[in-house]
């Protein structure tokens, strides 16, 4: 058989398009963004029954789940949406943090600022956006809205979102956040596991999100106790199958109790804002939903996507191996 050899610009390309995969976010690609779909998709299916015309939402739930972690790449503010470090308003408590964002200023000698993280305000935002949209029939708007706010309240309900510590480097196990949100369910993780308590209407919906934030927070040292455990027990390996059945014996618990919780909080949201817009009919979901971020900007602000650029230069750089790579040469 004739040795197939590639010439210098199909290597090149090669790769480039083996490194742009590589910096590609995990969550894109693995089970993180599955896990949003899981908890968004349920959430959705179990909204009480005088909203049930919500359930035939679920699939644009699940699918709209997971876009806030690509508007990262185009919007640099979108960051601070999906956490909130507990510690950096430790002076008020994460249960007395005020409603108005701006008040902050006043009740912390801190100065308090987006990268501390800014989920809470955001979730509340949305849930006003939302009720807005159903009392108003714009149910393209609400769709939209409540796919996303699917995102930030999964992930408040991540324990190492709710920390300044989120990814283990000050208890020596950097990489965590990683290992235990996409890496860990990617292995032990079904969407069976759910098992979300019964919604129910919330009358105040401030205090609600700021109890399952805190709830969520005092959990993330046990998560960070099982890594340190699960690694002890591996000698360090964190890429073995041993390291992971370890860390899920001592926190798939966790795991499973905070996703379920955070599709029977999320149904609540929904169920709440459905309420409050006066129970509007609901009719037939679109068959899609727009993937263009929910926080417009000005025109001159917009940045086009990246994504397609790259996806483009990927399948080039793959034509041009493939179609030398039938080239074959003599020895």
């Amino acid at each position: 058989m004739v040795p197939v050899k590639m010439n210098v610009k199909a290597k090149a390309c090669a790769l480039i398009a083996f490194a742009l995969l590589a910096l590609c976010p995990a969550a894109v690609f693995g089970w993180g963004g599955r896990l949003h779909m899981d908890i968004s998709r349920k959430a959705a299916q179990i909204v009480p029954d005088e909203m049930s015309a919500w359930r035939g939402y679920a699939h644009l739930m699940a699918n709209g789940s997971y876009r806030p972690d690509l508007w990262k790449s185009d919007d640099q503010t979108e960051g601070p949406r999906h956490y909130v470090d507990i510690e950096s308003y430790s002076e008020i408590g994460a249960t007395n943090l005020p409603r108005n964002y701006a008040d902050l200023a006043h009740m912390t000698s801190r100065r308090s600022t987006p990268r501390s993280g800014i989920a809470p305000w955001v979730i509340l935002e949305l849930q006003e956006r939302l009720t807005t949209a159903m009392a108003t029939n714009d149910w393209d708007e609400a769709a939209q809205v409540a796919a996303a706010m699917g995102h930030y309240v999964a992930d408040t309900h991540q324990p190492l979102h709710t920390t300044e510590n989120f990814d283990g480097a000050m208890a020596d196990g950097r990489g965590v956040h990683l290992r235990w949100e996409v890496e860990l369910p990617g292995q032990h993780w079904r969407a069976s596991m759910l098992a979300p308590g019964k919604p129910a209407y919330v009358s105040d919906v401030w205090p609600f999100i700021l109890n399952w934030i805190q709830e969520s927070h005092a959990r993330y040292d046990a998560i960070l106790d099982a890594d340190g455990k699960a690694r002890d027990a591996t000698g360090g390996n964190t890429e073995s199958r041993a390291y992971y059945a370890k860390l899920w014996d001592l926190s798939g618990d966790i795991f499973v109790e905070q996703a379920s919780l955070s599709a029977q909080n999320l149904a609540s949201m929904w169920y709440t804002a459905w309420r409050d817009a006066g129970r509007p009919p609901i009719p037939r979901a679109p068959q899609q939903i727009s993937e263009a971020t929910i926080w417009r900007r000005k025109p001159a602000q917009e940045v086009p996507s990246a994504w397609p650029f790259f996806v483009a230069f990927i399948v080039a750089a793959i034509v041009i191996v493939w179609l030398s790579a039938r080239k074959k040469k003599p020895e």
